[in-house]
């Protein structure tokens, strides 16, 4: 039996678990009518002189009530409270912080009833379209367009997305959505003197902060680096001892650019460093430079060609740079390295989604399925799959356990929302 597509689920591939499908996307009336109710203007008082400020967020978790903003917007500020575009008001209290990544969480004081879907900013090219909902004082819930206007910059040690996207005092915390209307960033900065001129902070700086949280990362999100130094042996070379103090400040490092620079050394010392090569390339990648990454990833696989997850990282690369084939050749060797592992398998049917091999990419999401059942992306993305040929009884079965899996999950309100549209 053919079922019509729901108008909801038009743009399915836009949401495998992996990386956004860059074919297609929302439109923009769409993409706001998912997205405003998950928007808050965000006020509060000054604790020097009581002045009432306003800026803009957006909720990355319903069940809880968290709510994402910038970490200037919380310093020296208190009585925190949320506004919906509904009118309805929600006090908010200072949750956590991370001034070094401009991150913010203030929790509600009662579950709220929308989120974002989190996206990943590393999929962004020059060029590519942006849409922002801000609340500036007196012009609260306005839509901005814009696109990516620049290659990514370095502000105050992080990187950040250059954009003409029109902000004003008040629109900092403004959630910045891609064409498939997942959150990849939020307005930080405007240069009054060319305003023009403005940056969003990449939703990948703050995930750390949510993931501490207990905020679902989408699974296209880099590794985390490894965080454990190493101990020098007492018999190594003068050469080898520096190569390992160079890896340990890279460890140590919170910048991508400072790791860069301390792997880079390590590496140059001693080019058969694996760890060193694979973190290289996480920090690259990280730090916007997917060609450097894609370099640093192989050398690694050179070192290490058995250890699948350096193919996992050098088949993202190479999806990152629309290199779909020889993504999906990458994660084919990963497949073949690991094929009792169901990431190796959900990877590898993203992949194929990318080249429309569909039903390549449906029998890998089906195996990862059958290896983990508790694997939520791969449940998720055979739900996808499954709904976009038209087979809506058995995507709703696997929605429903992706739901069971993550109940908590910042999209859950948008699935169940496909899965009505599912059994009309």
């Amino acid at each position: 039996m053919s079922v019509q597509r729901p108008t909801g689920l038009a743009v399915l591939c836009a949401f495998l678990a992996l990386a956004p499908c860059r074919a297609t996307g929302m439109e923009l009336s769409q993409i706001i009518r998912v997205n405003e109710p998950a928007t808050l203007v965000i006020t509060g008082r000054r604790k020097d002189n009581g002045a009432s400020v306003q800026g803009s967020g957006f909720c990355v978790d319903t069940t809880r009530g968290l709510v994402l903003v910038t970490a200037h917007q919380v310093t020296g500020v208190e009585h925190f409270q949320g506004r919906l575009a509904t009118g309805e008001v929600y006090d908010l209290a200072l949750l956590a912080v991370d001034t070094r990544h401009e991150a913010a969480l203030l929790q509600a004081n009662r579950p709220l009833p929308h989120a974002v879907v989190l996206g990943d900013a590393l999929t962004l090219e020059r060029g590519d379209p942006l849409v922002c909902i801000a609340s500036p004082r007196n012009l609260e819930f306005t839509v901005v367009r814009g696109i990516v206007s620049g290659r990514p910059r370095l502000y105050r040690g992080m990187s950040v997305i250059q954009t003409d996207v029109p902000a004003s005092p008040g629109s900092s915390g403004g959630p910045v959505f891609d064409r498939f209307g997942n959150a990849v960033g939020y307005i930080i900065l405007y240069l009054e003197k060319e305003n023009w001129v403005v940056f969003a902070n990449p939703i990948n700086n703050a995930y750390d902060l949510l993931r501490s949280r207990g905020v679902r990362i989408p699974d296209a999100s880099l590794p985390a680096y490894d965080d454990a130094t190493l101990v020098p042996a007492r018999d190594i070379t003068e050469r080898e001892r520096r190569a390992i103090e160079s890896y340990n400040r890279g460890v140590a490092s919170d910048s991508p650019e400072a790791k860069v620079t301390a792997y880079k050394v390590a590496v140059q010392l001693l080019p058969e460093f694996y760890e060193a090569q694979f973190n290289l390339g996480v920090a690259h990648q990280s730090a916007g430079d997917l060609e450097a990454a894609l370099g640093a990833y192989q050398a690694a696989a050179r070192l290490r060609p058995r250890d699948a997850a350096v193919y996992r990282n050098l088949g993202r690369t190479y999806l990152a740079l629309k290199r779909y084939q020889e993504g999906a050749e990458t994660f084919e060797v990963a497949r073949d390295l690991a094929p009792d592992v169901a990431q190796s398998h959900n990877d590898l049917g993203v992949a194929y989604r990318y080249l429309e091999r569909n039903d390549e990419a449906e029998a890998q999401f089906r195996k990862a399925v059958v290896l983990d059942p508790e694997h939520a992306g791969a449940r998720y993305n055979l739900a996808l799959a499954l709904a976009a040929k038209g087979s809506p009884t058995e995507a709703i079965r696997h929605f429903e356990a992706y739901l069971a899996l993550r109940p908590g999950a910042s999209d859950a309100t948008r699935v169940r929302g496909w899965i009505e549209e599912l059994r009309q």
